[in-house]
């Protein structure tokens, strides 16, 4: 195969990858939002806050966490995720363990500088073990979403350097 062929075929195989990790941070990001809901609802029933003000509060703080998260894990698929992909693939390294000291550095960056940030109180941890839980479901689900993709390129790198017969 040609320099060029090679390219593209890497090339395409980034835009997999990069889809797959899109749909893990879907996943992620909806777990992050679902555990945060059901947690801080939980906590304003026992203290007995108003309905109302509850739940528009603990709504309005769920979509903006579930935002950041997709945002922050857009960002990292763009400028961390798939350069290391390229990097990885070329060197034949098809695990998810790369991408999940990558995911857990995001993390911990981003809660760093977001806690750093004068107009924002420190995360409580509650906070941060929902944010950690959704980065280390991102780095697992993209682990298993790209599973089946490895094995077939390991598969067809395989076959490729074997010779073939022809039958007539």
């Amino acid at each position: 195969m040609g320099d060029d062929q090679f390219r593209i075929i890497e090339e395409i195989r980034s835009n997999v990858a990069f889809e797959q990790f899109i749909g893990s941070i879907l996943t992620g990001a909806a777990l992050g939002g679902v555990l945060f809901f059901s947690i801080h609802l939980t906590l304003g029933f026992i203290h007995k806050y108003a309905i109302g003000a509850l739940l528009l509060s603990v709504t309005l703080q769920t979509m903006l966490l579930t935002f950041l998260i997709f945002l922050i894990g857009f960002f990292t698929g763009v400028f961390v995720i798939n350069p290391l992909f390229k990097v990885l693939e070329r060197a034949k390294r098809r695990t998810v363990w790369p991408y999940l000291a990558a995911v857990m550095g995001v993390v911990l960056f981003s809660l760093t500088v977001l806690s750093q940030l004068s107009q924002v109180v420190a995360p409580s941890n509650l906070l941060v073990a929902i944010v950690v839980a959704s980065g280390l479901v991102i780095a697992f689900d993209f682990g298993r979403r790209m599973r089946p993709v490895w094995k077939k390129t390991t598969n067809a790198e395989q076959h490729q350097n074997e010779p073939i017969t022809r039958l007539h």
